[in-house]
């Protein structure tokens, strides 16, 4: 059964990449802050080249609240 969630939630997040933000904000009933939310979207940028760095990441507004 876990893995059909699993299958589920992965199909929808699929559905829902282009506003993934929205997704994510579904699934953890609003409980990531806007600033929690930029991290992450940063985090899982497609492109290498527009993703954020690992130093970058770790000075992030939302890890020094």
């Amino acid at each position: 059964m876990e893995f059909y969630q699993f299958l589920y939630d992965f199909l929808e997040f699929i559905i829902f990449q282009q506003d993934f933000s929205e997704y994510f904000r579904r699934k953890s009933r609003n409980e990531l802050s806007d600033s929690g939310m930029d991290l992450l979207q940063r985090l899982l940028t497609y492109d290498p080249a527009r993703r954020i760095t690992a130093s970058c990441a770790l000075n992030h507004p939302y890890l020094h609240t």
